[in-house]
């Protein structure tokens, strides 16, 4: 960890008890799920996706400022229509 806060400009570390998996990342709904449910099915705009991909695009989206993110919400649902999730 410290390597990387050397060689990073601004580092960003996402707090320990973020609850990244729980937080819908196409709306921001935020609902409770049992550690071993491995798909996140938001009950606010009805997406579902594997739940470690949901995670890893809440913190992306929390390290990443907005005008660098490379990929849109509509990307995110195409691939989990297409059954790459």
């Amino acid at each position: 960890m410290d390597d990387l806060k050397r060689k990073s400009r601004t580092p960003k570390v996402v707090p320990r008890y973020t609850p990244t998996s729980q937080i819908c990342s196409i709306c921001g709904h935020r609902q409770k799920m049992p550690l071993k449910e491995r798909t996140f099915n938001c009950g606010s705009c009805n997406i579902s996706i594997d739940r470690d991909l949901n995670a890893s695009i809440n913190i992306l989206e929390y390290m990443v400022p907005t005008e660098r993110r490379k990929f849109t919400p509509m990307d995110i649902k195409t691939y989990t229509y297409m059954g790459n999730a």
